[in-house]
């Protein structure tokens, strides 16, 4: 199974976790708690229909246009909105389609220098650490990266 499939199902089941315990947390001791329950579970099924168009913005920069399509399709409050988008940004969201080119930065020639030198020493994880220190790429682009250059 591709990658960016696990990252996306991995995005699912968190948003819907996420969710859900807001809503069991949220609901219980207010008068009119079911009706809350509810609109939230019309809220994470309208996020899941949605999550491609929020990934997308995240992945785009536009976190806060992200933020109120999250309050807007979901229901949440601003800080539940926030939160699921920074989770979004920190799991590196959906790459682009397989058949898309990634566009990588170069590296300036010490930190190629230093990247290379790990992996002639056998020390993989370290070349990606560095590779992403220098460019700002996510885990699987760098990762993609390194792979490419052994």
């Amino acid at each position: 199974m591709p990658t960016w499939m696990l990252v996306a199902g991995g995005i699912m089941l968190v948003v819907l976790a996420f969710l859900a315990s807001q809503m069991m947390g949220g609901s219980a001791g207010r008068a009119g708690g079911g009706a809350a329950a509810v609109n939230r579970s019309a809220g994470a099924r309208a996020v899941m229909e949605r999550r491609d168009e929020i990934v997308q913005l995240v992945e785009q920069g536009k976190k806060i246009e992200a933020i109120k399509l999250m309050r807007e399709v979901g229901g949440v409050d601003l800080a539940e909105a926030k939160k699921l988008v920074d989770l979004i940004e920190r799991l590196g969201g959906m790459p682009p389609d397989s058949g898309t080119p990634v566009e990588r930065p170069e590296l300036p020639p010490e930190a190629l220098a230093q990247v290379r030198a790990a992996l002639a020493a056998g020390n993989k994880i370290e070349a990606i650490k560095l590779y992403r220190e220098h460019t700002g790429l996510g885990l699987k682009e760098a990762k993609d990266a390194v792979d490419a250059m052994e």
